[in-house]
């Protein structure tokens, strides 16, 4: 492969990195998943569709190098000028072997030094594609990445017009980050975490204590609803914030209650886009920032645009310096972690995430059939925090979660977490300051 440009990479890709799973046959279990419906459209069609978006997007054409004691890099290779520079990355079957392939393509190892982050599986039927599964490395593409290129296929294979904003690359941001500009912002993004930490070292209960030996294992209980999603839209827009807001709020005050605390820190992922170039993006940026969530405010709308003031903050300055981060972490909080990235920092003890508008995931399918009805996961693949609420609002519906690493709750615990979730965002449609 020709490499066009390259440097360091930036903070997000080496917070995942760092955090990477000891086990390399480990990576798949990371891969993210997407599958597109097409209209029977030629191969060719889809094919230059395709090409279209890694032209655009530097993330799904970068290689990424990690040496032991030196910061990774990665290096921009060459867009594609053909549909012949796709072979490697596309394959093509009938839509009665898509399912099967699709799932094989999901279980592929990425070598992210050597080949692009980027697999495509075309199914045919009379000669002309229905389906476009999409499998992407979590290195190069996070949850709202494959958002992103998956609304950007659409528009390409029916006709539309995408929005005529240039994507932020990765290798830009980190350019970005070394410049005077950028630096003067990490250290403003340190300063906002450290006030963050200090107003949680002054309620956390106790630190979480060494790192678990090995592999953590994780587990889920989530549910599909079409009610919930109703009361959501009905609390944004009576107490004038966002519905990650209203889903936030619900989830402090739901871990409020059940761990019976005045106070507790979350983690958020939903504010890594900042800037219209970077909602435009494929590649991943997912930083976190610490947002302290107290349970009398809670109660009123005052409080919960409070809290969205706070979130405004926090995605200003999400973007930090994970290495430094990490340290401040153990400053502050007095806490022992593992020797890697942000991902894996136990701050509080929880995460939280929104997608919006994404394509349900293939694995979360099962919970349509049986919406509003908690299902239970035996085992999921994630990393970092003891607790994580996640939201995914695709197709008329909400699809919740709770993740959590074993030891740190058990199923019952668990469920009743999501209950009340559902019971807050319930009760703030209706209007919190009854």
């Amino acid at each position: 492969m020709k490499v066009v440009r390259e440097g360091e990479a930036n903070w997000p890709q080496q917070d995942w990195l760092l955090g990477a799973p000891p086990d390399a046959n480990a990576s798949p279990d990371f891969n993210l998943v997407s599958a597109l419906p097409v209209s029977r459209l030629p191969p060719q069609d889809v094919l230059a569709a395709l090409r279209a978006c890694l032209v655009r997007h530097e993330s799904l054409r970068s290689l990424l190098h990690v040496a032991e004691g030196e910061p990774a890099r990665q290096q921009v290779t060459a867009p594609p000028r053909s549909d012949r520079d796709l072979d490697a990355v596309v394959e093509v079957t009938t839509a009665a072997l898509a399912p099967e392939v699709l799932a094989q393509a999901s279980r592929h190892y990425f070598d992210i030094s050597r080949e692009w982050p980027i697999r495509a599986v075309l199914s045919m039927q009379d000669g002309r594609v229905n389906q476009l599964g999409l499998v992407a490395d979590h290195s190069a593409v996070d949850a709202w990445g494959i958002k992103v290129l998956r609304e950007e296929l659409e528009l390409l294979l029916t006709g539309g017009v995408r929005a005529a904003v240039d994507p932020l690359q990765p290798l830009d941001l980190s350019n970005w980050e070394r410049t005077d500009a950028g630096q003067t912002h990490l250290r403003r993004a340190l300063r906002f975490w450290g006030t963050q930490l200090g107003e949680l070292s002054a309620v956390q209960a106790s630190p979480p204590g060494e790192p678990a030996v090995g592999e953590p294992r994780f587990r889920r209980c989530s549910i599909a609803s079409e009610s919930l999603l109703d009361s959501a839209e009905a609390a944004s827009r009576g107490c004038r914030v966002s519905m990650p807001t209203v889903f936030l709020a619900a989830f402090g005050a739901a871990l409020c209650e059940v761990l019976d605390r005045p106070v507790v820190g979350i983690q958020v992922e939903c504010l890594n886009r900042p800037t219209r170039s970077a909602l435009h993006a494929v590649g991943k940026m997912n930083l976190r920032a610490p947002v302290v969530a107290r349970r009398d405010e809670l109660r009123s709308s005052l409080g919960i645009r409070a809290l969205y003031a706070q979130q405004t903050a926090a995605q200003r300055w999400a973007h930090a310096n994970p290495v430094d981060v990490r340290k401040l972490c153990v400053d502050v909080l007095q806490t022992k972690c593992s020797p890697s990235g942000l991902m894996d920092i136990d701050v509080a003890g929880s995460v939280f995430n929104y997608v919006d508008g994404s394509a349900s995931r293939p694995e979360l399918e099962p919970l349509v059939a049986d919406r509003d009805k908690i299902v239970d996961w035996s085992r999921v693949h994630r990393r970092g925090a003891r607790r994580r609420f996640w939201v995914l609002r695709a197709a008329g519906l909400v699809y919740a979660g709770v993740d959590w690493k074993d030891g740190s709750m058990n199923a019952a615990e668990a469920h009743r977490l999501l209950e009340c979730v559902a019971e807050h965002v319930t009760r703030i449609g209706a209007g919190p300051d009854r």
